[in-house]
């Protein structure tokens, strides 16, 4: 007998929204809401390619994201990114710092990285409390003729992964049944199914199926107790697979969801055989819809004589993007889940190619949305490479990252499918693949027994923790901390103790910091300190599958140094030095500043100015004598500065120089702008050398050992030409971390001219709202 409709024989089942009416209920609804008390990051990682020579740079930018909310995570600042080897050890680790959401950075990949597999792990320390794997991972190959891998594509038995699962994790006799599977090659590819069918034990065909371009598809088969069943596959090369259907259960309910996305609600049947009624009347079964701490309860009351019911919930009271749909029990266990997505315009945005238009040395290239202005401010990264690389294959989208990743299980192909062609035949698709995902990542056993506690904390910027090594109580005076190459200047008072702390801190790596020390008096010395700053580096191991894959390409035959001037194009950080000149001179910030400065009815012709990177001072001469000023940018994790000045200087006496700005402590200094020298001090028998000698107090350094990244500006290798094919191949034409909309909501970008045909522009982005966008579009420069 041939199957092809479910038929339902249904009666309406009452329900409403409002809470639970027995303590029980409510205690899973508060442990669900308890679970997610903790607000964590979701992390996307977008990177330049996937695969590099050794000597090129890996480019890479971040998004942090609120899976609650759908918003960007805006309160991230600290990000570590840590490269491990194929076998999970740590090679390298670096400090982000993030803003409004996002970051970038690069690794150069030179000695320390010989052919081979690695992972680029991006994450927080706060996602160290949660079980789930909010971070982002990705897989990229180093290649070359030497690579150190060794397993081959033979260590993989089965030819075909072909997998059969009843909808809601089993299935029950008795009663018809929903099936999706999916099948796969060796290589974790998917292979279309031509034609299949399902037979009995007697080989009679009892219904038929085909899948869809990714392998999977679904089919409703009514259970017979007495019966065995299996799924056969007929491939497109004629090859045939066989997967026998697990046992359905004698006793209980089964659950489907049926999601038009041409409808305004979706449906979900739940169903139970003549043996199970008797034990289900009147017994507190409910469903319970959800996704990241949210949820709502629909009671479900079993009733003599109906074995089906629906259930409609309109889409309105959905969540949108995944909602889970679990079927609890009288027992409070769950026993039944499946996936669906709500599409929302709110969450994703169609980004479409504009025009472009080529220049002498550059192409302009425009994208926009929808054709409509759009004010909301966004934010996207774009790899460029030529249209034939074997270089970028992400396993991953901004959209099934943050959309579906911290929810399914697996990999997802060619997730902006789904979400830039909202066809009907693509949400039928979407809702088939999430058919075959069974439960979510989120273990209810997690739920009830172990919810995350905040045993790794927050972390905002860089903190510094010291104590004075004095017998004396300095708690009454004053520690100053000076880091000239991150230009900061700030002042802190001193505990009980001796102890101080500076917080929030944006420390480049292997900078330096100074302290000194002005007690109650106002006397300036040099401490003896002792301090740790915060984070440290830790080091730490990853779990990499036990069999990793050979790429075919892995051990390609080229030379790097014929590919890439390594000599000429592949730099390390350049440190410029030059001596000191400790000769006066005229400003040269008298551009900048004018010739003048107005004191009063005055104008004083400025005669000296010093600077380094700790200070500057300007002497002017005028009417009244000499006025004196010093001023430097003071900056903490949020960007934010102010000029300073001296303070408590008398004339002649021009000793004592440091700030109190620091946003981040309550400081109420107002910032001031370049063009102005305040609190200037009167002092007509000023001399430099005299200021050096009271006001540049010897002062104790320290490196910071593990502080941010500073920002590079991407590059892009010399290839050689000559290499064409190698060039197309493997070659990067151009990597923009970091593009923003205009105020009519268009992204415009400069791409070289240097490669004249088809490209790729591989786009991932976000809004300040929250919408996500990816998309690949290939252009012809010709």
């Amino acid at each position: 007998m041939k199957i092809n409709h479910f038929c339902l024989f249904i009666l309406a089942l009452t329900f409403s929204f409002t809470n639970a009416q027995n303590d029980s209920i409510k205690s899973i609804e508060q442990q669900y809401i308890d679970y997610f008390s903790l607000n964590h990051e979701t992390i996307y990682t977008q990177l330049n390619k996937t695969k590099f020579f050794t000597a090129e740079n890996l480019w890479f930018k971040t998004y942090i994201y609120y899976t609650k909310t759908q918003k960007p995570y805006r309160r991230t600042t600290n990000i570590y990114a840590s490269i491990f080897d194929s076998k999970g050890n740590l090679v390298e680790k670096k400090l982000l710092f993030a803003k409004n959401g996002t970051t970038a950075g690069n690794f150069n990949l030179k000695s320390d990285y010989p052919p081979g597999t690695y992972y680029l792990k991006v994450s927080t320390n706060w996602m160290r409390n949660f079980k789930e794997d909010h971070y982002s991972l990705d897989e990229f190959q180093i290649i070359g003729s030497n690579s150190e891998e060794n397993i081959t594509s033979n260590t993989l038995e089965k030819e075909f992964d072909f997998q059969v699962l009843p909808e809601g994790g089993h299935a029950l006799n008795h009663v018809i049944n929903n099936f999706g599977f999916k099948i796969i090659d060796k290589k974790g590819e998917s292979v279309k199914i031509d034609s299949g069918y399902v037979i009995d034990s007697q080989n009679n065909k009892i219904t038929t199926f085909k899948s869809n371009d990714f392998g999977m598809g679904q089919f409703s088969l009514l259970i017979d107790d007495k019966e065995h069943y299996t799924a056969v596959a007929i491939l497109k090369d004629g090859k045939t697979v066989r997967k026998p259907l697990s046992m359905a259960k004698p006793f209980g309910v089964a659950m489907n969801v049926f999601n038009n996305i041409e409808k305004s609600d979706i449906a979900v049947a739940i169903k139970t055989n003549k043996a199970s009624l008797p034990k289900l009347i009147d017994k507190p079964y409910f469903i319970l819809v959800h996704r990241d701490g949210l949820a709502f309860k629909i009671d479900v009351k079993f009733e003599p004589n109906k074995y089906t019911y629906l259930l409609k919930i309109p889409k309105v009271n959905l969540y949108s993007g995944i909602n889970i749909i679990t079927l609890f029990n009288d027992s409070n266990q769950p026993i039944s889940e499946r996936l669906t997505f709500n599409y929302s315009d709110k969450s994703t945005k169609n980004i479409l190619f504009l025009d472009f238009t080529k220049e002498e040395d550059s192409t302009t290239v425009r994208f926009g949305f929808n054709g409509k202005k759009d004010s909301i401010s966004k934010n996207m990264s774009v790899s460029v490479l030529p249209a034939i690389t074997k270089s970028y294959n992400p396993d991953k989208t901004i959209l099934s990252k943050l959309l579906l990743n911290p929810y399914v299980k697996g990999y997802i192909e060619n997730p902006n499918y789904y979400f830039n062609n909202k066809s009907p035949k693509a949400a039928y698709d979407l809702d088939v693949l999430l058919i075959t995902q069974g439960w979510s990542k989120y273990s209810w056993s997690n739920i009830f027994n172990s919810p995350p506690k905040p045993y790794y904390p927050f972390e905002f910027g860089i903190t510094i923790n010291g104590t004075i090594s004095d017998k004396n109580d300095l708690s009454q005076g004053e520690i100053m901390l000076v880091s000239g190459l991150n230009e900061i200047f700030l002042s802190s008072d001193i505990k009980p103790g001796n102890k101080f702390s500076f917080e929030k801190l944006y420390l480049s790596d292997n900078s330096r910091v100074f302290f000194s020390l002005k007690d109650k008096n106002g006397k300036v010395t040099t401490p003896k300190v002792y301090f740790n700053a915060f984070p440290n580096l830790i080091n730490e191991s990853i779990k990499t599958e036990a069999n990793i894959k050979q790429d075919e390409e892995l051990n390609l035959q080229i030379k790097m140094d014929e590919f890439i001037y390594d000599n000429v194009t592949i730099l390390d950080t350049v440190d410029l030095k030059h001596a000191r000149d400790t000769t006066r001179y005229r400003s040269k910030y008298t551009n900048r500043y004018g010739s003048t400065l107005r004191f009063g009815n005055s104008d004083y012709r400025n005669i000296y100015a010093r600077s380094n990177r700790n200070y500057d001072i300007r002497i002017f001469e005028g009417q009244y004598g000499r006025y004196a000023g010093g001023g430097r940018y003071s900056n903490n994790i949020y960007g934010q500065g102010g000029y300073f000045g001296t303070r408590d200087a008398a004339p002649g006496d021009f000793n004592q120089i440091f700030t109190q700005h620091n946003p981040m402590i309550g400081s109420n200094l107002a910032s001031q702008t370049y063009s102005t020298v305040y609190n200037a001090v009167a002092a007509p028998n000023f001399d430099y050398q005299d200021y050096q000698k009271k006001a540049m107090i010897e002062i104790k350094n320290s490196m910071i050992e593990f502080g941010f990244s500073r920002p590079e500006t991407y590059y892009t290798p010399f290839y050689n030409k000559t290499k064409r094919d190698t060039f197309a191949e493997y070659g990067v034409l151009h990597w923009i971390p970091n593009v923003t909309t205009n105020p009519n909501g268009i992204f415009s970008f400069k791409i070289p001219n240097y490669f004249y045909g088809k490209i790729n522009l591989y786009i991932n982005g976000m809004g300040s709202d929250g919408s996500l966008f990816s998309k690949v579009e290939t252009i012809d420069l010709k």
